[in-house]
């Protein structure tokens, strides 16, 4: 076997695990599916040109979430938006919510594609996935304590009420 079908073949294998975490997160994370949409809407193709190791990897946004390839789909001549960086740099930018790390990464396209694949990596990181995956074992409810105004508010408002009603509890 040539070393370059060998390491195409272990490339495309990594591509499938990762493929497979994004769908997963995709399914678990509201805020990334909105940060995803947009890029959906319009099919837009995302080259990844990593050094150390030196691999390149298209990512194309479809509704039916993220598909990565090591090849340039069909029937598209360029991708829309191409990211060089160091392979240490992308894995930063992913397991953060930083927006200064995200804007370390040379990217290059047209500006609102730029800032809407930014958005995705922002929202992409791995304390999404955490913070995700509390909310589904917690059930989603989250109860925030009130503040004094809204206690201030709430009772106002029920004495407002108990005043003015006509049919009292109370006599």
């Amino acid at each position: 076997m040539k070393r370059s079908t060998l390491s195409h073949s272990f490339l495309n294998i990594i591509l499938v695990f990762i493929e497979s975490a994004l769908t997963l997160l995709l399914r678990l994370d509201p805020e990334l599916r909105k940060a995803a949409y947009p890029l959906a809407k319009q099919g837009t193709v995302v080259a990844l040109r990593l050094y150390l190791p030196h691999v390149e990897v298209f990512a194309t946004f479809s509704t039916k979430g993220v598909l990565l390839d090591a090849q340039l789909p069909i029937g598209r001549s360029e991708p829309d938006v191409v990211i060089n960086a160091y392979s240490i740099q992308v894995i930063n930018a992913i397991t953060t919510h930083d927006s200064e790390t995200t804007e370390k990464l040379q990217m290059r396209g047209e500006s609102i594609q730029v800032q809407l694949v930014k958005q995705f990596i922002m929202q992409l990181g791995l304390g999404s996935l955490i913070q995700g995956l509390i909310k589904k074992i917690k059930g989603g409810k989250t109860k925030t304590k009130p503040t004094e105004a809204d206690l201030e508010e709430k009772r106002t408002t029920t004495n407002f009420v108990l005043k003015n009603s006509k049919h009292r509890l109370i006599p």
